[in-house]
């Protein structure tokens, strides 16, 4: 697990003490899923929570857990935000609405240059070796002169 001490102010050099104490209600991996859940819900299933959350520790602990896309062919493209869930109650922090519309500004400009441009591999139409035959064979077929 990573640790992030937000709003400390540290000497240039010196002895640095620092005491915290907290409590861990919510995991990172519960933390990761929520948003995880989150993203594929309300902006698509190609952006996701795949990396270990950071535990960021300032007035209070919360999960950083960062948003990335991925395209099936390309694989992981970028990081398209951040969300934030609070670390003793579960409830995210981030405000929807920004998050969405801060992943959906970077999928337009950082994201879609990247995508392949072509798209020749993506079969239209499978290919006979594929088709399942739901035809029963011959030697299951009851014929009527034979069921009296």
């Amino acid at each position: 697990m990573t640790l992030i001490l937000e709003n400390l102010m540290l000497p240039e050099r010196g002895r640095v003490e620092v005491k915290l104490s907290f409590e861990i209600k919510v995991t990172a991996e519960e933390a990761r899923k929520k948003v995880r859940r989150w993203l594929h819900e309300n902006v698509t299933m190609f952006v996701g929570a795949d990396d270990t959350p950071t535990l960021v520790v300032g007035e209070k602990p919360k999960w950083r857990v960062i948003a990335s896309f991925t395209f099936p062919t390309a694989g992981r493209l970028g990081d398209v935000g951040t969300a934030y869930v609070d670390a003793e109650s579960g409830e995210m922090l981030t405000d929807p609405e920004t998050l969405k519309a801060e992943i959906e500004r970077r999928l337009e400009t950082e994201i879609k240059p990247k995508l392949p441009k072509d798209t020749r591999h993506v079969p239209r139409e499978l290919p006979p070796d594929y088709l399942v035959n739901l035809n029963p064979p011959p030697s299951l077929l009851i014929k009527d002169d034979e069921q009296s």
